[in-house]
């Protein structure tokens, strides 16, 4: 039987949900509590109905703890454009979401977001780096709301295995090519055995194997409507610019040529377009066009697209 790889988000969620030890084990091995987790509630056990045909779907597991904090926990394989803004937006709903009319900005939740990474984010050696909210100089911390874990699995060779053990077992659980790989870490630690048996009876799951097929389908369906937009706004871009014989020509004709693949991307991604879009489309330059674009291949909606609200 072939193991499903658990940096693909599908199966990363659902190894997490399937074995509450392994989301309780995770949590409590990145982040520094002051004491171990009693009780926890998975907020979003869901999968999306469009799982099969959007891939900027998130899939992330959102945990409350006791009402005291929540925790945010994803994988990230790559890094499309505007990928900081977007873990900061999400972090934001979050931590907005739990705010009812009528109640006081003290009932809010301190959010924690722990993002996993298969690429590089940060230009940094650390492999868990972790962020807050504090003055530049000082370092005095303006709350204790906001606070992100990144682990770039990439700079697995900077985690020492014997001061972060723990860690460096996730990591490489996460990582492991074989089931010899696997075997050697259960037999390390009994979570390690858990995530093992887990990750075997995910991918025995007749039910798992087709969401993560379908998750493919949608990954390969997303990488080819981009190489396609970008190739056919490029194409146009070209043929006017050389019809011109201008450079003024050519910088205009590949304006043209990415605003109408801007315009062709978003209406299969949302449909007809409002007339607010193609106005600022049309009025919009080289760079904003450019930002929009990739923008576009991962956005939740077109106003996330356009910061319209």
């Amino acid at each position: 039987m072939k193991l499903l790889d658990p940096k693909l988000d599908i199966v990363f969620k659902l190894l997490l949900q399937r074995e509450l030890v392994l989301l309780r084990s995770m949590i409590e091995t990145v982040v520094n509590l002051p004491a171990p987790i009693e009780d926890l509630l998975i907020l979003n056990p869901e999968l999306p109905k469009d799982l099969a045909t959007d891939k900027g779907i998130v899939l992330d597991v959102r945990v409350s703890l006791a009402n005291s904090v929540m925790f945010d926990i994803e994988m990230q394989s790559e890094l499309p454009a505007g990928i900081r803004s977007r873990f900061l937006y999400y972090w934001a709903k979050e931590y907005s979401s739990e705010l009812h009319r009528g109640e006081g900005y003290n009932q809010l939740l301190p959010v924690i977001s722990i993002i996993w990474l298969g690429s590089n984010l940060l230009q940094g050696e650390k492999f868990h780096s972790i962020f807050h909210l504090s003055e530049d100089t000082t370092r005095e911390l303006f709350c204790k709301d906001l606070e992100f874990h990144t682990l770039e699995l990439k700079k697995l060779h900077q985690l020492s295995a014997t001061t972060q053990p723990q860690l460096y077992r996730w990591s490489r659980f996460l990582l492991a090519d074989s089931e010899d790989a696997l075997e050697r870490l259960a037999l390390e630690d009994p979570i390690m055995q858990t995530a093992k048996n887990t990750l075997e009876a995910i991918s025995a799951d007749p039910n798992a194997q087709s969401l993560v097929r379908e998750r493919e389908m949608a990954q390969r369906a997303h990488e080819h409507l981009m190489y396609s937009a970008r190739a056919e706004g490029e194409a146009k871009g070209r043929a006017e610019g050389e019809a011109k014989g201008r450079t003024e020509g050519e910088a205009k004709g590949r304006t043209e040529g990415l605003r109408d693949s801007l315009v062709m991307l978003l209406a299969k991604r949302f449909g007809d377009l409002p007339i607010w879009v193609q106005e600022r489309a049309q009025q919009a330059t080289i760079e904003q066009l450019t930002e929009w674009f990739d923008s576009g291949l991962t956005a939740a909606s077109i106003e996330d697209i356009f910061q319209r609200r």
